[in-house]
């Protein structure tokens, strides 16, 4: 498993140790129904201009982490191995699920 893959494990909101209305603000921001909001990693082709998954999930907060890096990622779109890094990259959000009572 990659430092990706983990999903962001939060504290309780209010949590008595952060004090800090920013830390509050992304919580919020990260939070819907006690889970962080988990998408996936997307860069595009620079053959084609199509966006493709990395196959990365991770949440918004744990990729602005991230150190910066570079990599090679095979293209399921044109077959070559494109270079990429961080700064190419972005979060595509997965879709909201109705939770309606069965």
């Amino acid at each position: 498993m990659t430092a990706f893959a983990a999903a962001l494990v939060l504290p309780p909101w209010p949590c008595p140790n952060c004090r800090s209305a920013k830390f509050g603000a992304v919580w919020r921001d990260l939070m819907t129904d006690g889970e962080a909001n988990v998408g996936t990693l997307m860069v595009r082709c620079p053959e084609t201009g199509q966006d493709f998954a990395t196959g990365i999930e991770t949440d918004q907060l744990s990729l602005q982490r991230t150190p910066a890096f570079n990599g090679t990622i095979h293209c399921p779109i044109c077959g070559v191995a494109h270079s990429w890094s961080k700064i190419d990259a972005w979060l595509r959000e997965a879709p909201e699920v109705d939770k309606a009572p069965a």
